[in-house]
């Protein structure tokens, strides 16, 4: 046999007895692709401390038009008491 009939098998061989550890990189979700995972599977490891908003027209209470003041900022619209 000579070398270069060994060569490619020279090369390929270690690759294939110490195969490379590959290492998932964690894309980062936008806002609406979080919700929308963590709406359906609450307990992925995405999730976690992430609570899903709930619709105003799911929450109890009243609705009326709210009006908030944090010094800073104001802003006036639907909630629910």
């Amino acid at each position: 046999m000579n070398f270069a009939k060994l060569f490619p098998i020279a090369i390929l061989l270690p690759s294939l007895l110490f195969p490379t550890a590959i290492i998932a990189q964690e894309e980062e979700l936008s806002p609406t692709e979080r919700f929308n995972l963590c709406s359906a599977f609450p307990l992925n490891s995405r999730c976690e401390g992430y609570t899903a908003p709930v619709s105003l027209k799911q929450r109890p209470g009243k609705e009326m038009v709210c009006h908030f003041n944090s010094g800073t900022t104001e802003k006036t619209g639907k909630c629910k008491v």
